[in-house]
């Protein structure tokens, strides 16, 4: 019998993760939503996020006790989990309000920035 398993796109493998962070979207990314990560490696994160919140393509997320603040590009969403790809936030971001306001967030919740 022939697999219907899809290839792996991914350019490097994740590691199952038990870890909570934080995705922020909409204007001036002033929306947030917390999040669980049940895995991660450099480039991306599968995360579990309530259906409720229908992402949209582009926002900001963190691995609540790890540095670096990410900016995310939604790759896919089915009900409960979805998958991001990750890069850091650019200067151009660093030097926004908005990444202020963020990096001020995750400190007081204990996240290194």
């Amino acid at each position: 019998m022939e697999s219907r398993i899809p290839p792996d796109r991914r350019r490097e493998p994740r590691k199952a993760v038990s870890a909570y962070g934080r995705i922020w979207y909409g204007p001036q990314y002033g929306l947030w939503a917390d999040c669980k990560i049940s895995d991660r490696s450099t480039s991306g994160a599968r995360i579990e996020i309530s259906a409720i919140y229908r992402l949209p393509r582009r926002l900001i997320f963190a691995h609540h006790g790890a540095a670096p603040v990410f900016e995310a590009v939604l790759k896919w969403q089915r009900g409960d989990a979805a998958g991001l790809a990750l890069e850091p936030a650019s200067a151009a971001s660093q030097a926004q309000p908005w990444f202020e306001r963020i990096a001020k967030e995750l400190k007081a919740l204990g996240t290194v920035t």
